[in-house]
C-alpha cells in the first residue's frame, strides 16, 4: 500500500512537471506578434497570420484527439505533437525571415506551430483531469496551475532576453523546453483510459468514436458553441503590444504585463478548491465573464503600463475561473470514451475565437485603434452571459431537460474534481 502511495505521489509530481514545462514552452505565444511586427508586418498583416495560426489550432486538436481515442493511446499522440512543437519553433527564427515570392516563411511556419501546441495541451489537460478523478485528494486546478506558473516564468525570463537579443529568442527557448517535455512525459501512459469514476461497475461495451456523439447532449453542445464568445476577450490580449505603443511604453515589457496576467490566473487556480466548495460551477463561470468585462473596460482608461497591467490581472483571474470550471464541465458531459475529443473540441472553440479576434482585431486596430478592439471584447463577454443564462432557461422550460449543474445552488462535491 505504501508503494502504491509512493507511486501515486510520483505521478502527481510528474504531472506537475509536465504542466510546468508545457507552460514554459507555450510562453513563446505572447511574443509572436512582437516578432511579426519586428520583421515588418503591419497590425492587419500580423492579424491575418495570427488568424491562420488559430485556424490550425481549430482544425487539428479534434483530429489529434480522435486519433488518441481511436488508438487508445494519448501518449503516442503526445510524443508526436511535442516533437512537432520543437521542430516548428526552431524553424520560425531560422527560416522565418526568408522570402519566397514576396511571402515571409514566418507567415506559414507560425500558424503551423499551433497544429502541435494546442493538441499537446489538450492531452496534458485530459491526463490531469483523469488524475484528479482517480487519485484521492488531487484537484485538476492545482495541476493545471503549474502550467500557468511555467507560462508566467517563461514570460518573465524571456522579457530581458528579448530586450537584449531580439524576439527570436523565445522560439529557440521553446524548442528546448519542448524537448525536456518529451523526456518527462512518460506519466501520460498512466492515463490512457477514461477516468474510472465514469465507468459503471459492469462496464458497457465501448461505443464507436463518432464526432456527432458530442452534440447529443443539449447542454454540452451549447457550451461548446458559446465557448467561442468567452474566448474572444481572452485572445484580445495578444495585441497588447499595440496598446503599449499607444501609451508610449517599451513594447518589450509585453512579457512582464502578460506574466502579471497569468499570475492572476495562478492565484485564482490556487484558491479554486475553496471557491468551488462554496459556489456552484455556473456561478463561477458567470464570474469569469464578469472579470473579462472588467478587463476590457480597464483598457479603455489605461494610460500607463501600471493601468494596463492591473486591467490584465482581471483577465488572468477570469481565465483561471474558466480553467477550474469549464474543463470539468466538459469532462462531465462528454460521452464515455470521447474525453480527449471533447476536451480538444473545447480547446478548438478557443482557437475559433482567436481566429475571429486576430482577423478582425488587426483591421480594427489599423482603422479605429486598439481600444476599439477591446470594446468588441467587452460586447462578446456580455453576450456570453446572456446566452449562457438563456440556455439554462430554454433547456429547462422549453426542452424539459434537467440542467447538469444548478445555477444558484451548491452541487455535489464529487463534481468538483
Amino acid at each position: 500500500m505504501e508503494i502504491q502511495s509512493m507511486d501515486l505521489r510520483k505521478q502527481v509530481l510528474q504531472l506537475r512537471a509536465v504542466n510546468f514545462l508545457h507552460g514554459l514552452a507555450s510562453s513563446v505565444m505572447n511574443f509572436r506578434v512582437l516578432y511579426l511586427s519586428g520583421i515588418g508586418l503591419t497590425a492587419t498583416q500580423s492579424g491575418i497570420v495570427m488568424c491562420l495560426t488559430m485556424v490550425m489550432g481549430t482544425i487539428t486538436p479534434p483530429l489529434w484527439g480522435m486519433l488518441a481515442d481511436s488508438m487508445r493511446s494519448k501518449y503516442r499522440v503526445f510524443v508526436l505533437t511535442v516533437l512537432g512543437v520543437s521542430l516548428t519553433c526552431a524553424l520560425v527564427p531560422t527560416l522565418g525571415p526568408v522570402r519566397i515570392g514576396g511571402l515571409l516563411l514566418a507567415s506559414a511556419i507560425i500558424p503551423l506551430t499551433n497544429a502541435f501546441f494546442i493538441p499537446s495541451q489538450s492531452i496534458v489537460d485530459a491526463s490531469s483531469v483523469s488524475a484528479s478523478v482517480t487519485i484521492p485528494g488531487v484537484e485538476y486546478s492545482r495541476l493545471r496551475m503549474w502550467m500557468s506558473i511555467g507560462y508566467t516564468a517563461g514570460n518573465l525570463a524571456m522579457t530581458p532576453l528579448v530586450a537584449s537579443w531580439g524576439s527570436s529568442i523565445p522560439f529557440f527557448a521553446s524548442t528546448g523546453f519542448a524537448l525536456l517535455l518529451l523526456f518527462s512525459g512518460n506519466v501520460i501512459k498512466q492515463y490512457e483510459e477514461p477516468p474510472r469514476e465514469r465507468v459503471d461497475a459492469e462496464e458497457a461495451p465501448m461505443e464507436k468514436v463518432r464526432f456527432s456523439r458530442l452534440f447529443q447532449n443539449y447542454y454540452l453542445m451549447v457550451f461548446l458553441i458559446i465557448n467561442i464568445l468567452i474566448c474572444i476577450p481572452s485572445n484580445c490580449s495578444s495585441f497588447m503590444v499595440y496598446l503599449l505603443e499607444e501609451i508610449n511604453a517599451d513594447t518589450s515589457l509585453v512579457g512582464i504585463v502578460i506574466a502579471c496576467r497569468v499570475t492572476g490566473e495562478v492565484l485564482t487556480l490556487l484558491v479554486s478548491p475553496w471557491l468551488k466548495a462554496r459556489f456552484p460551477t455556473p456561478m463561477l463561470m458567470l464570474a469569469s465573464a464578469g472579470c473579462f468585462c472588467l478587463e476590457m473596460l480597464g483598457y479603455q482608461f489605461a494610460g500607463s503600463v501600471v493601468n494596463a497591467t492591473l486591467s490584465c490581472c482581471f483577465g488572468g483571474a477570469a481565465y483561471g475561473l474558466v480553467l477550474c470550471t469549464a474543463i470539468n464541465y466538459v469532462n462531465q458531459l462528454s460521452p464515455r470514451g470521447m474525453q480527449s475529443t471533447a476536451v480538444s473540441v473545447w480547446l478548438s472553440g478557443g482557437q475559433v475565437a482567436g481566429m475571429i479576434a486576430m482577423l478582425a482585431g488587426g483591421a480594427v486596430i489599423d482603422a479605429l485603434g486598439v481600444r476599439s478592439m477591446f470594446l468588441i471584447g467587452l460586447g462578446c463577454a456580455v453576450l456570453w452571459i446572456v446566452v449562457f443564462l438563456g440556455s439554462y432557461a430554454f433547456g429547462e422550460k422549453v426542452l424539459k431537460q434537467k440542467a447538469p449543474l444548478p445555477l444558484f445552488r451548491r452541487h455535489s462535491p464529487s463534481q468538483d474534481r
